[in-house]
This record gives C-alpha cells, sequence and structure tokens, in this order.
C-alpha cells in the first residue's frame, strides 16, 4: 500500500456519517442520499484504499464480533460507539504510519549512535512578525 493511499483514508475516515435507525439504539451508515449519488460513497472510497471490501468495513463498525465465553457473539453499536470505532481505526493507521516514516528516515540516515526515534523541528522565532512572508 502507498503512503499516500493511507494518509488518503485517514483523512476520509473524518467524513464518514452514521445514523440511528427508527426505533432502535443502531447504528447504521448513511447512504448516497445526497446530491451527487453517482459519486462514490465516503466507505466505498476508504475501502479501496485500504484494500477492504467496503460492507465487511462498515458490518466491523456497526456489528462487532465480541467473544462471550467460548462464543463470538454480534454485537449492535450506538452511533456514538460506531464514531469511536472509526475515529480509533484511523488514529491506529496514522500511528502505525508515522512510526514507519520514522524507523525509515532513521534507517536512511544511519546514524551510528543507539537508534532513537524522533524527528527534530526546527523553529526559528521571528518569521511570523515579517511584512511580507
Amino acid at each position: 500500500m502507498g503512503i499516500y493511499k493511507f494518509t488518503g483514508a485517514v483523512l476520509h475516515h473524518g467524513n464518514m456519517k452514521f445514523k440511528q435507525k427508527q426505533r432502535e439504539e443502531q447504528a447504521e451508515p448513511e447512504g448516497n442520499e445526497g446530491k451527487y449519488p453517482f459519486l462514490l460513497n465516503k466507505a466505498d472510497k476508504i475501502a479501496y484504499l485500504l484494500g477492504l471490501n467496503s460492507a465487511d468495513m462498515l458490518k466491523a463498525f456497526c456489528y462487532p464480533r465480541v467473544k462471550v465465553g467460548n462464543e463470538y457473539v454480534t454485537k449492535g453499536q450506538t452511533v456514538p460507539q460506531v464514531k469511536n470505532s472509526v475515529s480509533a481505526l484511523a488514529k491506529s493507521i496514522y500511528e502505525k504510519m508515522f512510526l514507519w516514516m520514522v524507523i525509515r528516515i532513521n534507517q536512511m540516515l544511519d546514524t551510528k549512535q543507539p537508534r532513537q526515534y524522533f524527528i527534530g523541528v526546527l523553529d526559528i522565532a521571528g518569521f511570523e512578525i515579517f511584512n511580507v512572508s
């Protein structure tokens, strides 16, 4: 997977919308009821970028499988729970991608010192007070 695809998927996670089913507390994804139904919906875009099946991804968000004893049970999620799951996935992908980048940068710089994961940022004070930047 390309790093650009992962970054795009993380950015699209914030656009996913879920609504509450009528007369239930169960969440369901909002469909393509918008102005441009011919466009791919957000879940399809994310699934494509991550190399997943969008139906399976939405099912995992809305109806996760929970192990109870020796069995797996499908549990319905509320809208806030689904939003938390979506955010957790996006944060996890971003974290792993960032750590991978730091490791790769350190390998390319190939210092002889013990490995430490850091990226230095130089902030020169005073640039923001110029009339023209």
